[in-house]
């Protein structure tokens, strides 16, 4: 497996899929990319992950409240890249984190 780590920001607000037996909270993430372009100025672009913290339900929910769309986490977990006609879906399934941020609330 491959292990990674990244500090970006949620896209969406989590959500928690659960099919008896095991619950996932599911979460889109972006993580900035800075490039420096041939005249010297920097370029910022976002690369965005798909990232799945598997607990029991009861510790998802509890988390739901700080997983929404615009707060930075950092997380550590196992890197699964799968290809769809060219294109490649980046999935990180989440072995810890650690919340930075909360979400701008005027934002939402």
């Amino acid at each position: 497996m491959k292990t990674i780590n990244l500090i970006g920001n949620l896209g969406t607000d989590a959500t928690i899929n659960d099919n008896g037996n095991y619950s996932v909270l599911n979460f889109a993430l972006a993580v900035n990319e800075r490039t420096k372009n041939k005249d010297g100025t920097y370029k910022d672009k976002a690369v965005w992950f798909q990232a799945s913290i598997w607990r029991s339900k009861e510790i998802l929910t509890k988390l739901v409240p700080f997983f929404k769309k615009g707060a930075q986490i950092f997380l550590t977990g196992d890197l699964k890249a799968e290809i769809y006609k060219e294109t490649v879906k980046l999935t990180v399934l989440v072995e810890q984190f650690k919340i930075l941020s909360k979400p701008n609330q005027n934002e939402c």
